[in-house]
């Protein structure tokens, strides 16, 4: 049953947290070195060492994102991105309940393919290779073209630390961009009293 599932999950990450606490990791609320799930975070090895500031990737980490069917467009490059999101579906189960069959619901997550559009200001746009060297927004656009590829974007617009650079061969397309500014609602106005001082 679902319950019995989350309940085995649970106690093999406790388990992996209490290794890690006593290998010298620590715990605090989820330990320092690893997350909510048990997972180590960079900077930290599996046995609680900390690893040197030096080796500790700076700044925030590059999205990779699959880029496809680029072109060029009043000065912007226009794209196709292939996301991976994950879906929530309900699914009918069957369980044995007083020795007779009994249906019910479930959820089950899966991941699918999602295509969404995008584009990029050439002006304001830096593009390059891993290995630093600089590509035009055409030469950018004739390689995306078709099926595309997989390239790193920086998050915050900023040069990528190469530590989070090092997976990628040395002829991947790393694009430097200002991050999309976040939209947040307005709030509420509250109606206005004129019959008040």
């Amino acid at each position: 049953m679902a319950w019995r599932r989350a309940w085995a999950l649970r106690r093999a990450l406790d388990t992996v947290r209490a290794g890690l606490r006593g290998a010298g990791a620590g715990y605090g609320t989820y330990g320092p070195g690893y997350g909510p799930y048990g997972a180590v975070l960079p900077g930290r090895s599996v046995d609680g060492d900390v690893a040197p500031a030096t080796d500790a990737p700076k700044g925030p980490a590059p999205s990779f994102i699959h880029l496809r069917k680029a072109g060029i467009e009043n000065g912007r490059l226009r794209y196709e991105e292939v996301a991976v999101e994950p879906q929530i579906q309900e699914v009918t189960r069957t369980r044995v309940v007083d020795g007779k069959p009994q249906a019910y619901k479930d959820a089950v997550v899966t991941w699918q393919n999602v295509v969404k559009t995008g584009e990029l200001s050439v002006a304001r746009t830096t593009f390059q290779t891993v290995s630093g060297k600089r590509l035009t927004a055409q030469e950018v656009a004739a390689r995306l073209a078709g099926s595309g590829e997989v390239v790193a974007r920086s998050a915050d617009g900023k040069a990528i630390d190469p530590a989070y650079l090092r997976v990628l061969k040395g002829d991947a397309i790393v694009i430097l961009a200002p991050p999309a500014p976040v939209l947040y609602d307005a709030p509420p106005r509250r109606p206005i009293d004129d019959t008040k001082d």
